[in-house]
């Protein structure tokens, strides 16, 4: 149990100053406990919660996730089929498949993110690894983001590119907030 002295914060047992990370984990850790719980306590009264979550630790990181793909195999069968017919159904142009080909290898764990040498990529980047100018670049996001392949998320002053968990997923499972990102997307089968 940690316990707030001066401006500092403090184990009440042994007196011994936490680092942020320590009081970061602690508080995530009740935030996580206290979602599933709320799950739990409305499937108890026979209310489906909005999505099932569990805590997922991964390189000593705590992720509230949910999973994406199930386990049988027809879901899975759709789930690389709808990549397939999007990709056949909008006949994207060649950077829009050269971008979804060359960054879904990036796809990080459980966020569904692009992370190069472990950051966020800048635009600079992006156009060496795909030897694009600036705007066709920007172009080629634009149109991927209006297809919900990809979104942009901007926090804390840094730029998140995520692709559509539903079209193409670095695993089984994926990150609470990248699912909401793309709940409502055409492409999630869940969709009431």
């Amino acid at each position: 149990m940690l316990k707030r002295k001066n401006d500092e914060v403090a184990n009440h047992k042994t007196g011994e100053i936490q680092p942020e990370e320590v009081i970061k984990k602690n508080i995530e850790d009740k935030a996580f406990k206290a979602t599933d719980e709320a799950n739990n306590e409305l499937a108890e009264w026979g209310l489906p919660p909005n999505i099932k979550t569990e805590i997922t630790i991964f390189r000593g990181r705590n992720y509230s996730t949910t999973l994406i793909q199930e386990e049988d195999d027809e879901f899975s069968k759709v789930f690389r089929k709808n990549l397939g017919e999007f990709i056949i159904d909008q006949k994207l142009s060649r950077n829009e498949l050269a971008f979804i080909g060359a960054f879904s290898a990036f796809i990080t764990f459980p966020t569904n993110a692009i992370r190069i040498n472990r950051k966020n990529p800048s635009d600079k980047e992006l156009q060496d690894l795909m030897n694009l100018r600036e705007t066709t670049l920007k172009n080629t996001l634009k149109k991927l983001k209006f297809h919900e392949v990809i979104k942009v998320v901007h926090k804390d002053g840094e730029r998140f590119i995520y692709f559509n968990p539903f079209l193409i997923c670095g695993g089984s499972i994926v990150e609470v907030n990248t699912y909401h990102l793309f709940e409502n997307s055409f492409y999630n089968p869940k969709k009431v």
